[in-house]
């Protein structure tokens, strides 16, 4: 018989490698490759179920889990508010400067990434409306970091009064009093 590949004096297994564990240029190759094709015929005949019931890995037990470390008004104060008002402003404070521009890119990032962190079980408790609102701040924020890595501030400008939405959808829901006049 012909020693080319595919070919073995005793007999070829589909995968090129003889049964007697040599290939057919005569290597070890043969016999890890025979040996790697067991061990996954293993595997497979085992199931998901068998590999289900190992053991987790320990570093997988120890995974980091999100967890808020600021109160809700400080993320408002802190974080939102100065984000909202770069959008709001840009006609009167407009970047001109490439050091300007980055800096909006990231402010108009944190909007958007502040939505996330409405998002978190922790803040959202499984209530739906409070998502939705803070999908409306996620939507503009995108789209503002998105114009400002273009500097389009018409754009930008574009922005304000779905991010006023957004800002006034969610305060009448979840701030008490929000739009009434205080009385003395």
């Amino acid at each position: 018989m012909s020693r080319l590949y595919g070919a073995s004096p005793c007999g070829t297994s589909p995968c090129g490698t003889s049964p007697c564990g040599t290939s057919p240029c005569g290597t070890s190759k043969g016999r890890t490759t025979l040996f790697l094709s067991v061990a996954v015929c293993l595997v497979g005949a085992a199931g998901p179920q068998a590999l289900a019931a190992q053991a987790v890995p320990e570093e997988l037990d120890s995974v980091p889990v999100a967890r808020r470390i600021g109160t809700m008004s400080d993320l408002m104060v802190q974080i939102i508010y100065p984000a909202s008002d770069a959008i709001f402003y840009i006609t009167t404070r407009t970047p001109t400067t490439s050091a300007e521009w980055t800096e909006l890119e990231g402010t108009s990032l944190m909007l958007a990434e502040s939505a996330n962190l409405l998002m978190m079980p922790s803040r959202a408790k499984g209530r739906e409306q409070w998502m939705k609102d803070a999908k409306l701040l996620l939507d503009v924020g995108e789209a503002a970091f998105w114009a400002a890595k273009e500097k389009d501030v018409e754009a930008l400008e574009g922005l304000n009064d779905q991010l006023y939405q957004s800002c006034v959808q969610c305060h009448r829901n979840y701030r008490p009093d929000y739009g009434r006049r205080r009385r003395s």
